[in-house]
């Protein structure tokens, strides 16, 4: 089922939580700091604020970018309708990203994908009119791309919301 007659299909990107460098742990098996979990609820409140409709939850298999899905999962969980792990969004790589965004299912038009920089930030900059320096931990960008029938072409969306916890705490 299509939104509209404008096709518009809505991206939004999360970059994980602040993740722990204090153990001696793999990069895929970092967990967030306690910090990062009151952060992902904070934002993903308020995400619930300014979004309603049913939506896609894909993560990157770290443990810190699978814990900050699991917590908005959480707080999402009359919207959630799918949530994914995918090892193609451990990736910090953009040409690597998009690709993974051109391959999502077109059944699906609202789509959250949870991983990592600088792939999180050069997309934003790549699908965006609207410049954006970095994303940083736990920081949330939404995009809405128009006329768009099928994820393989898309190109150019409009960023309506960005939300990064330091300015919501």
């Amino acid at each position: 089922m299509i939104n509209d007659i404008n096709h518009i299909r809505k991206l939004i990107l999360v970059r994980h939580g602040k993740s722990d460098w204090d153990n001696n742990l793999s990069d895929r098996e970092r967990p967030i700091l306690p910090r990062a979990h009151k952060d992902a609820k904070l934002v993903a409140t308020e995400f619930k604020k300014h979004f309603s409709e049913p939506i896609h939850l894909v993560s990157s298999v770290a443990k810190r970018a699978k814990q900050t899905a699991q917590i908005f999962e959480n707080e999402l969980s009359e919207q959630a309708t799918t949530f994914l792990l995918n090892e193609n969004l451990y990736t910090f790589d953009v040409l690597e990203l998009v690709t993974f965004i051109r391959k999502l299912p077109d059944q699906w038009q609202n789509v959250m994908i949870f991983g990592h920089n600088p792939a999180f930030t050069s997309v934003h900059q790549f699908l965006s009119h609207k410049r954006i320096d970095h994303i940083p931990t736990t920081g949330l960008v939404y995009l809405e791309i128009e006329n768009l029938d099928t994820w393989k072409k898309a190109k150019y969306g409009k960023n309506k919301l960005e939300l990064y916890a330091k300015q919501l705490r």
